[in-house]
């Protein structure tokens, strides 16, 4: 039996006798290195041999007779030390005893994790409810690490689209919404290995298995009965092993906070009013004192119409946004509140007067923020708009520049009601 690795043939003849025909060849380069980089490159290469011969076939012995080369070996250049030879023989013996053990199988899938981890990106959105979070984690698994196809299928199937799944054992069938993992290969002889799973599938040991196994072209790993089973214990390993490695937090707008920085930039283009009647026939919003002073902001609900269809959103989900946000002006109560003019009843949204500056894109925290497109108290007499009113109603036009504030908007809050469902339920 021979196996071919670090460029040299390792049969059964003895470990200790292989070493010694590999020592002699070292000390020769070694001892030829013109300098301090060359000697470590040599040094380093046969230190990796004997570290091969010592995991496939070594003993007490044979480990005895490495050290010795080893020595031996730093003793002929200058510019070796017993010490960092040593260390790089130790090193290699772990790695390959690590490598052999996935190959083999013989190694727990949650050790497997832990030894192959090597990068790991959270992605979150920016919204504060039902924040969506995964993660993208990376292995560097040995190409070799591929257990028999008949363990594997002792432990697990695929169907013909290439899907893995648990044995019966596991019960529900639980699939990720986030696109399947690809799989990648290095120049080098490790298996790169990129799994994304959602929060829930990665602190789940069972579907997190799935996701890797799914992920990889090997057949291992086994998912075996380990110390680890128990669904605590894993979410408390995985959680230490991604403190350990050390996530990459990357962040995405979320659908309700884009929508409101829609929302907030439509205000911020419109006037401000200290009159109602005015905000919602002008299309622009209520202010409760003249800005900057202001404390509140109510905002017609034709505006919040167009920005619900644009953003294809709720009006609920903007709501709880602003909730958690803190940015409901009434505490306690829904955003949304009917309002009672002379003549009809209107709905308007009340937000603090710090809901602009947070979500108006590159608005400047200091004074020099300037909210609105101008501010009045009121935007004309009443005698003008009752006669803009009057022409409308009798179908005359309105003509643009004219001081009556009634237009095709005039039905605009209707639609949004019946949009949004009407009252003042928060839906």
């Amino acid at each position: 039996m021979e196996i071919s690795s670090d460029n040299i043939s390792i049969d059964e003849e003895g470990a200790s006798v292989m070493m010694n025909r590999i020592i002699p060849d070292a000390i020769e380069e070694v001892s030829e290195a013109e300098h301090g980089g060359e000697a470590d490159l040599v040094a380093r290469k046969f230190a990796h041999k004997l570290a091969q011969v010592q995991v496939e076939l070594g003993d007490k012995e044979s480990k005895s007779t490495a050290i010795a080369g080893l020595n031996d070996i730093a003793n002929n250049h200058k510019a070796l030390t017993r010490k960092e030879v040593k260390s790089d023989f130790y090193d290699r013996v772990d790695e390959l005893r690590r490598q052999k053990q996935i190959s083999q199988g013989e190694m727990f899938f949650a050790d497997l994790i832990a030894e192959t981890m090597t990068d790991v990106t959270k992605h979150v959105t920016t919204d504060t409810v039902e924040t969506v979070t995964f993660y993208e984690f990376r292995f560097e698994v040995p190409a070799s690490a591929g257990g028999s196809e008949e363990d594997d299928d002792a432990e697990s199937s695929s169907d013909e689209s290439g899907n893995n799944s648990d044995s019966e054992e596991d019960g529900e069938d639980a699939e990720s919404s986030i696109s399947d993992p690809v799989v990648a290969h290095d120049d080098g002889n490790d298996e790169v290995v990129r799994v994304v799973a959602s929060e829930d599938e990665t602190f789940s040991k069972k579907r997190f298995w799935r996701k890797f196994i799914g992920s990889t072209s090997n057949h291992y790993p086994q998912r075996k009965q380990d110390k680890d089973d128990e669904e605590e214990r894993w979410d408390n390993h995985m959680g230490s092993l991604i403190e350990e490695v050390g996530e990459t937090v990357k962040e995405s707008i979320g659908q309700r906070t884009g929508a409101l920085m829609h929302l907030a930039g439509k205000m911020n283009q419109s006037p401000a009013f200290g009159n109602l009647r005015d905000a919602v026939e002008e299309s622009g919003v209520y202010v409760d004192s003249a800005p900057p002073n202001h404390e509140e902001i109510w905002i017609p609900h034709q505006l919040v119409g167009e920005t619900k269809r644009n953003e294809d959103i709720s009006g609920r989900k903007m709501q709880l946004e602003l909730d958690r946000r803190d940015l409901n002006a009434l505490s306690g109560q829904a955003v949304r509140q009917d309002e009672s003019l002379s003549d009809r009843k209107v709905t308007v949204w009340k937000v603090k007067s710090e809901f602009l500056p947070e979500f108006v894109r590159d608005a400047d925290d200091g004074s020099g923020f300037s909210p609105f497109a101008g501010f009045a108290e009121s935007a004309e007499s009443s005698s003008d708009r009752m006669d803009a009113a009057v022409r409308k109603a009798r179908g005359q036009a309105v003509s643009d520049d004219s001081d009556g504030s009634v237009d095709d908007n005039g039905d605009a809050d209707a639609d949004a009601d019946a949009d949004d469902g009407g009252g003042s339920d928060g839906s």
